[in-house]
């Protein structure tokens, strides 16, 4: 049995229902097995794991890539490179986990050495750019209802 892909589920039956297609009409363009698509839709089996099959699913149906692949329990290649990047990472852990932004984390150079610690009214200027690219990548205020 399946995790719950209930999103990727709507988002696919969505998308076929815009373009008015089959679901053999899709699985014939992406080069699935229909009958482990139709498993997927139903739950019983996990949605593809390969990115490019899922990207052209996405493609084919209209749909935002990144939002099909993490309603797939995917993270998308392009989010891989600024989740590596340890202050960029900690803001998103921390909207997440419901942390309010003046209260993130600090960086972990910082919490080395408590003393020299700065008040966190006054942020680190890298953290302050990490969070401007932040507003402007992901403008919602609610983050995780984005990602879910």
């Amino acid at each position: 049995m399946s995790k719950n892909y209930g999103l990727f589920r709507e988002l696919v039956l969505t998308g076929l229902k815009r373009k008015n297609w089959s679901l053999r009409r899709l699985c014939r363009k992406v080069s699935l097995d229909p009958s482990f698509f139709s498993k997927v839709l139903a739950g019983k089996r996990n949605p593809p794991s390969e990115e490019h099959a899922l990207r052209k699913i996405a493609e084919i149906l209209s749909l935002p890539p990144a939002r099909l692949m993490v309603a797939a329990g995917r993270i998308p290649s392009e989010w891989r490179e600024k989740l590596s990047h340890p202050p960029t990472f900690q803001e998103i852990d921390a909207r997440l986990a419901g942390v309010r932004e003046t209260q993130a984390v600090a960086p972990i150079a910082e919490s080395a050495a408590p003393a020299l610690k700065r008040p966190r009214h006054l942020p680190d200027p890298e953290l302050r750019a990490e969070r401007e690219v932040l507003q402007i990548a992901f403008p919602k205020k609610d983050f995780a209802e984005e990602l879910l």
